[in-house]
């Protein structure tokens, strides 16, 4: 009778032992005489910084130049065109004359001048509006162009070419006459004057 299999003895099992685990390392820097120093997380943005503000620096210095170069330009070219204006009515002040309003036109000739040039021509006055009544002259000046001869902040010399219509008793129809000045014109208490003037070929 064969015997029944549940009642053999079993045999154990033999293999390969298991592997042991392996032991787990810690990660974190590397310790020893071979680990040199890092730098610091914060430097990068501190030199980012100093550049930043380095060319702040700059830009602000060269838009400050820009603006005063400007402003100086703009500065010269509204005094040259002051003193031309200026020039320009002196001039046609010079060249226009009514005998009927001769009082009110020498008063306004001597506001365009200083007051050397007035006391000047104060001593010929008398003579030249007698001249203008006893002839009836009538004459009124434009300026045809203007020329700068030189210029500094307190004083110029300005060509100015006269374009006038003359009349008087012994020409009563109108003639056109046309001149050319050389005025010196001075800056004076906020405006410019003309200090002396005369007719030019």
């Amino acid at each position: 009778m064969t015997p029944r299999a549940d009642n053999v003895p079993a045999e154990p099992i033999t293999g390969p032992p298991a592997a042991e685990p392996a032991p787990i390392r810690a990660e974190g820097p590397t310790e020893g005489p071979s680990a040199g120093p890092t730098a610091g997380p914060g430097r990068r943005p501190l030199v980012l910084v100093g550049v930043l503000a380095s060319v702040a620096v700059v830009l602000v210095g060269a838009v400050v130049w820009y603006g005063v170069a400007v402003f100086g330009a703009w500065r010269a070219a509204h005094d040259r065109a002051e003193v031309v204006a200026a020039a320009e009515r002196a001039a046609v002040d010079f060249t226009t004359f009514d005998y009927t309003t001769a009082k009110a036109d020498l008063d306004r000739l001597q506001g365009a001048t200083t007051a050397d040039f007035v006391r000047g021509f104060n001593d010929d006055s008398g003579a030249f509006l007698r001249s203008l009544g006893a002839d009836k002259v009538k004459v009124v000046g434009t300026a045809a162009s203007t020329g700068l001869a030189d210029y500094t902040p307190t004083q110029a010399h300005v060509l100015v070419a006269i374009r006038a219509q003359f009349s008087s008793a012994q020409q009563p129809d109108q003639q056109e006459r046309d001149y050319r000045m050389e005025l010196t014109m001075v800056y004076r208490d906020g405006r410019w004057l003309a200090d002396s003037a005369g007719f030019v070929a």
